[in-house]
């Protein structure tokens, strides 16, 4: 057991402090999704709203290294309420109005929205409907069905990746400036990567966390796919003379190539912010490649549990997958656990690809887990009764 430390005490004066800030931040997210749903796609909302969220903690964390975020963090109730620290009991009570305000207008306008947009409230002209792209092809439609939400999660990564890359040399700067025993603990937390340099810093503090964010948004796109057998739709695609395998697979296609897409754009921020930094673009943005091949292998071991048991097993496996995956690296090397423990997590046979050390060998075990995971899911839906 760890012993007290002095400050380690909390006042209750501070405890409610802190519920009042999170909860005004929370509902002022909660707003902004609200008001964004009304004008885009509710996965599309959520996503903008997540990325606004990372994006602006990331520019108030590090305007001190990138000076050019200072101005941006004037966008981020984060910067608002920079004085209200009720933990540290410091009280800015006058800076939560705003995010109160923002809250409350936010919540106002997307339920007037919502009122305006309701059919059965407010009569309208409806007009003839045009035929929806995507409807040629079953991989067309899945395709263009997951894609706003991949679109969405993909902005959000790929700005969480551009601040971070954009700041990379000031902070390893920083790391080098570190005290030894700080280095010697990053060292053994991260045995192998060279923490001081910029693309060791992209290594642990974007590749790490985002194989865990790149298997969160798999898992996400993945619950689309799900719902469609669960809300009885595949029943009526499926009267249709079209083999359930070849559905199955079509099906699967266009999500998997959803998820290409996010990750396109997360290496494209990655590498925009590398180039804003002044390194070497290319290698990073390759590097982050590898965030799409985790969650694709990710999304095919849900759609593979999907189709042999039930579609919502498929989302809740795969989530299972990421939070294990994450847990064992990050505890296994800190805690000195065997070689095997750490193996275990696939995303410890991917090499360090943000310093351009690649391991072909993890990334055709990638391959080979999605072409298993799909075949195997193929087959048992192929069997088994839709909807049960």
């Amino acid at each position: 057991a760890f012993g007290p430390l002095p400050g380690d005490a909390i006042t209750w004066e501070g405890a409610a402090g802190f519920a009042v800030t999170a909860g005004l931040m929370a509902l002022a997210a909660g707003g902004l999704a609200l008001l964004l749903a009304q004008m885009v796609s509710r996965p599309a909302a959520v996503g903008a709203t997540g990325a606004y969220l990372v994006a602006g903690a990331m520019v108030y964390g590090y305007q001190g290294a990138v000076p050019a975020f200072a101005g941006w963090t004037r966008l981020t109730w984060f910067a608002w309420t920079r004085y209200q620290q009720p933990l540290a009991g410091s009280y800015a009570w006058a800076s939560l109005l705003p995010v109160a305000l923002f809250a409350a207008a936010g919540l106002a306008l997307g339920v007037e929205l919502l009122a305006r947009r309701d059919l059965s409230g407010r009569q309208r002209r409806l007009r003839r409907p045009s035929l929806a792209p995507g409807l040629r092809s079953a991989t067309a439609r899945s395709l263009r069905e997951r894609l706003p939400a991949a679109t969405a999660w993909g902005t959000g990564l790929g700005l969480y990746g551009l601040v971070l890359a954009a700041s990379d040399r000031g902070i390893a700067g920083a790391i080098r400036a570190s005290p030894a025993g700080t280095l010697a603990l990053l060292h053994r937390l991260f045995p192998g990567v060279p923490v001081a340099t910029a693309g060791g810093f992209l290594e642990i503090a974007f590749a790490a966390l985002g194989y865990l964010l790149a298997g969160a948004a798999a898992t996400a796109i993945l619950r689309g796919w799900a719902r469609e057998e669960a809300s009885r739709r595949t029943e009526l695609l499926l009267s249709a003379p079209v083999s359930r395998t070849r559905w199955f697979l079509a099906t699967a296609t266009g999500t998997l190539a959803a998820i290409a897409v996010m990750a396109v754009l997360i290496s494209a921020g990655v590498g925009i912010g590398a180039g804003l930094a002044g390194s070497a673009a290319a290698v990073p943005a390759a590097g982050a490649v590898t965030l799409g091949v985790y969650s694709i292998t990710v999304a095919a071991i849900g759609i593979g549990a999907g189709g042999l048991v039930r579609p919502g097993a498929g989302p809740l496996l795969a989530g299972i997958f990421v939070a294990a995956t994450f847990l064992d690296e990050l505890i296994a090397p800190g805690l000195s656990l065997p070689g095997w423990v750490h193996g275990l997590a696939l995303t410890s046979h991917l090499g360090m690809p943000m310093i351009g050390q690649w391991s072909w060998g993890g990334i055709a075990a990638c391959a080979a887990i999605t072409v298993a995971a799909a075949g195997c899911g193929a087959a048992g839906f192929a069997r088994r009764d839709v909807s049960r």
